[in-house]
């Protein structure tokens, strides 16, 4: 998502059509990593070890957040990236 912030700043000042296909890639390779998280989460994926730098990190199987039973931050995550996917196209396909 920081990558995608200097892409609109970028955008406010230059009329560049690429920078809407820049984060409609951005968007779709964020929500397959957010997809990815969240399915290890669940446990529907296992993994060997999620620790980078051995016991000193938490593990990407802990929920940080849990609302409704459900949204966790990689939940977050993916409906930002899903609507960044939207608003991307319904920019492209408007023309504006």
């Amino acid at each position: 998502m920081y990558s995608q912030f200097v892409l609109f700043v970028i955008a406010l000042f230059v009329k560049n059509k690429v920078l809407v296909i820049n984060s409609l890639v951005l968007s779709t390779i964020g929500i397959l990593i957010s997809t990815y998280h969240y399915l290890i989460q669940t446990g529907i994926i296992r993994t060997w070890s999620c620790s980078i730098a051995g016991d000193y990190t938490a593990s990407c199987s802990d929920y940080f957040v849990m609302a409704y039973g459900y949204i966790t931050i990689p939940v977050m995550a993916f409906i930002i990236f899903a609507l960044v996917i939207i608003a991307g196209i319904a920019h492209k396909r408007l023309g504006k």
